[in-house]
């Protein structure tokens, strides 16, 4: 069999971001199904957006997806939260090994403005730092829908307490599926931070 390559670039206006990722959507289910870990199909997929539909606050959405000799990768993906942070998925990879069906990728989060994004989540004022950046590595599970978190720092530093939350985030069936659970994970994380 020849290899097949394939390069797509998609501009769009307006694009649902819940249509994308949530895990009972066609592309989830096509990318889960394993019908693309073909080693003779390679393809790049740049989509782009300027408005996300579900996220008032998100715009400029910039995905790639690259299927590589059967290692499908998302990198290289960004995203803007208003005037308030750029967010980055550095690398990301599906797996689907052994009945482990999960996707395991590393976030940057430039934040622009400290305070706004403080207002946001509504820190209390007395955790409110200045922060530059925000490092993780997830590994999130499509068939428990659970958020795993494999790394994480602030500013390049991590400590004990951080470290410790880490780990009883973990210890739960964590999902973050809504603004609220998200609050409290990043409250709580800052409040670590904080000490």
């Amino acid at each position: 069999l020849k290899p097949f390559f394939l390069n797509i670039n998609i501009n769009l206006s307006d694009l649902s971001l819940i249509n994308l990722v949530q895990p009972d959507t066609l592309i989830m289910k096509l990318i889960r199904s394993n019908i693309f870990l073909n080693e003779n199909l390679n393809l790049l997929i740049n989509l782009g957006s300027r408005n996300v539909d579900d996220y008032r606050f998100l715009e400029d959405l910039i995905f790639k997806i690259e299927l590589n000799q059967g290692l499908l990768d998302i990198k290289d993906t960004s995203l803007k939260f208003s005037d308030i942070a750029f967010i980055k998925l550095l690398n990301g990879n599906f797996r689907n090994k052994e009945n482990i069906n999960s996707f395991i990728a590393e976030f940057e989060i430039d934040i622009l403005d400290s305070e706004k994004l403080y207002k946001f989540f509504q820190t209390k004022k007395k955790y409110r730092k200045k922060i530059g950046k925000i490092n993780f590595l997830i590994n999130y599970d499509f068939i428990s829908q659970s958020v795993k978190i494999e790394r994480l720092s602030i500013d390049n530093e991590t400590s004990d307490l951080i470290q410790n939350f880490v780990r009883d985030f973990n210890a739960q069936d964590n999902q973050l599926k809504n603004r609220v659970e998200l609050r409290n994970f990043f409250n709580l994380l800052i409040e670590n931070y904080a000490g």
